[in-house]
């Protein structure tokens, strides 16, 4: 093997070593002692109040959005003009179910926030 390529080989892994050292994972705390139950008795305190989760976010009216309809003999998709979105993906020769008149097979549902919506959405 050449010096230069064990040398190489040497140094990076140091480097390894060097890098777990310093931004390796933190040490968990050693474990408190518990203190003994001769000190004196602290005031109760209250519980911090229950945290409620955030209420879900509006659904968006897609029906009354300006939309482009785009189809063939294969497929049929609508693009909604905000966002530039896929409003509905539609596979004209695919069903739903093997029924003779089930609707064509849709491939974007609308049960989604904004979907498929690329735009940055601050909450």
């Amino acid at each position: 093997m050449d010096s230069k390529a064990l040398l190489a080989i040497v140094l990076s892994f140091l480097l390894f070593l060097a890098w777990h050292f310093y931004f390796g994972p933190a040490q968990p705390p050693p474990p408190q002692q518990k203190q003994a139950a001769t000190t004196t008795t602290q005031p109760q305190t209250m519980p911090p109040p229950a945290v409620l989760p955030p209420a879900p976010p509006p659904k968006v009216d897609l029906s009354a959005q300006k939309t482009w309809s785009i189809g063939d003999s294969l497929f049929r998709m609508k693009i909604i003009a905000q966002g530039a979105r896929e409003s509905s993906f539609q596979l004209l020769k695919f069903k739903e179910q093997l029924k003779p008149d089930s609707p064509p097979m849709q491939m974007i549902r609308d049960t989604a926030y904004l979907p498929l919506d690329v735009e940055l959405i601050s909450h």
